[in-house]
């Protein structure tokens, strides 16, 4: 009984390391594992390895595995949508001493309108992105299985599209085509994936700057690496790519960090990117793995130039307004992060 409370009590750990929890469904699990403590040992006559992979198989095959994960994810849901109940509360009445001490928040001005959309270039830009995945998909596929693909896709979603109040086609251009990108590489063993989503990434951004005519560098620096981004950035706008795009400064203090060895952050905040809501859309249904974002894959190829230096991108998506309801949580913006490892 004893190794059975204790099986169970290490599937919560395991399960909840994978699930952001709140402050409220955080406390909830410190006060479990108080009392889960008490509960000795057992000494296993399986070696270390083993027992985790038996540990393993529990977690994620067997039946009381996966009741005990939903419940786990279930639970902390339920605890979830409590905190955000209990802000939103504080927040229309004011409650809490601190809160009412923090000044109202920033309203951010919208960016400007699109510039009209150069039909020429967007058309280059998807003979990009389908050149860079038949040279770097993680197993071979040829044009005709990906022209197949891509109108199989299309025939499936069309009719969710048309249902669109204000439906896009170069929405549903850049979606039908990530989305067959993604399906073609579902197979692939995880670590063929990672190489080719960053090949991928800095093949279309070689390829984006020979498009807009942008001279790299001949010296990389940082300076000069955030110059060519900025000025690429500026092309893309005037193309009608995206409505506006801020690139952090690099002040001195990021000069020396780097100067040093020591990993160095650089972000950019884009507004109203024509790929933005496919972006969304394949993230919300789970096809992460090549998604259009014409930002991430200059800042990554770019930076990629400054010499013994690994670039991590990251994207986050941001509401620019605050608003404790997450039920009002609406995309405005997109937050380029990206790490600059020496």
């Amino acid at each position: 009984m004893v190794k059975r409370l204790r099986l169970i009590f290490l599937l919560l750990l395991q399960t909840c390391v994978g699930y952001q929890l709140t402050r409220s469904t955080r406390r909830f699990f410190l006060s479990v594992s108080s009392v889960a403590t008490i509960i000795p040992a057992v000494a296993h006559a399986d070696d270390p390895q083993t027992f985790n992979s038996r540990l393993n198989k529990m977690v994620t095959k067997s039946g009381l595995g996966l009741e005990v994960r939903r419940s786990v994810v279930k639970g902390a849901q339920v605890f979830d949508s409590i905190d955000g109940s209990w802000e939103k509360f504080s927040d229309r009445n004011g409650l809490g001493s601190q809160r009412k001490k923090q000044p109202p928040y920033p309203i951010q001005s919208p960016p400007p309108p699109l510039l009209p959309l150069d039909s020429a270039t967007f058309a280059k830009l998807i003979g990009i992105f389908d050149a860079a995945f038949l040279l770097n998909a993680p197993v071979p596929c040829s044009p005709d299985a990906l022209a197949t693909e891509v109108d199989r896709i299309k025939l499936l979603v069309k009719p969710s599209f048309d249902r669109m109040s204000d439906p896009s086609p170069t929405t549903f251009e850049a979606y039908c085509r990530f989305r067959a990108y993604c399906s073609l590489s579902s197979s692939s063993p995880p670590p063929l994936l990672r190489r080719a989503k960053n090949k991928f990434a800095l093949s279309v951004g070689s390829n984006i700057i020979t498009l807009l005519n942008i001279p790299l560098p001949s010296t990389p620096t940082l300076d000069s690496c955030n110059s060519t981004l900025l000025r690429a950035l500026e092309e893309l706008r005037l193309l009608g790519l995206l409505a506006r795009a801020t690139l952090s400064d690099v002040n001195d203090e990021a000069r020396e960090d780097f100067a040093d060895g020591l990993d160095t952050t650089i972000t950019v905040a884009v507004d109203t990117d024509i790929f933005q809501s496919s972006t969304i859309l394949l993230s919300e249904q789970g096809f992460r793995l090549f998604t259009p974002s014409l930002t991430s894959f200059l800042t990554q190829y770019i930076f990629s130039t400054l010499p013994n230096t690994t670039v991590d991108v990251t994207e986050y998506f941001m509401d620019t307004n605050y608003n404790s309801d997450p039920d009002k949580f609406e995309v405005k913006q997109v937050l380029v992060n990206c790490e600059l490892k020496q």
